[in-house]
């Protein structure tokens, strides 16, 4: 028990020297759960694989599972015993490094500062990540917009069209009417004015049948436009 403890507090004195962060140092498992609970600035876990009461990996299991999607830390296993079957069954939970003992310096402060590394690039994933999806929710905001604009126009137009083809509905039947009208008075005008033309021209009254062959042209005009 003591071991561990003065392992750890070599494991902490140079990682402050080196001026990594400042340590907290517990050889308890569960108390080392409630300090990652309450202290939200823990970022990197050393642990060793064997403790009392909860072994290294079941710590690990618990503190991954439990804080996988709201919480993103590095856990770094150190043992002086552990075969290759555990290991890799850390290295399958999300170990990011893994120290044996006798404790390498140059060997701790790689692996940290390893581990500090990547979750600063984690850090920037995630707000790059963020910032494209906040773009993409903007510029799909806009295209939205920009789609009601073109259905409401398009609507508009088609709004328009059927003005149009009313009014044009309206007109041709307008049109219809009339020329409906004017061919009823304009029948017996034609027929009284071929009557005169025929008439003058036998009496000689040119002006008169001149006249009347003007008539029947402005009629026949009328019959056409109608």
């Amino acid at each position: 028990m003591t071991n561990v403890r003065e392992i750890a507090e070599e494991i902490a004195e140079l990682l402050t020297f080196d001026s990594f962060m400042d340590c907290e140092i517990t050889v308890d498992p569960f108390k080392a759960m409630s300090t990652v609970e309450t202290d939200q600035d823990v970022s990197i876990i050393i642990t060793d694989l064997k403790m009392p009461g909860l072994n290294g990996l079941q710590l690990i299991k618990k503190l991954l599972d439990r804080y996988n999607n709201n919480r993103d830390f590095a856990v770094i296993v150190v043992t002086g015993h552990a075969g290759t079957k555990e290991a890799i069954k850390a290295l399958q939970l999300g170990v990011m490094g893994f120290i044996t003992k006798p404790i390498s310096p140059d060997h701790l402060l790689h692996a940290v500062g390893r581990a500090d590394e990547t979750l600063q690039l984690r850090k920037f994933e995630k707000r790059l990540h963020e910032h494209l999806v906040h773009n993409v929710e903007a510029r799909t905001q806009e295209v939205r917009l920009l789609s009601d604009d073109l259905l409401r126009a398009k609507r508009n137009l088609h709004s328009l069209n059927q003005s149009v083809s009313a009014s044009n509905k309206i007109k041709s039947e307008f049109l219809s009417m009339l020329g409906h009208g004017l061919r009823t008075p304009l029948t017996p005008i034609l027929g009284f004015a071929e009557l005169i033309a025929i008439t003058s021209s036998e009496k000689g009254d040119m002006e008169q049948h001149r006249y009347s062959k003007t008539i029947s042209a402005e009629r026949f005009k009328l019959l056409r436009i109608s």
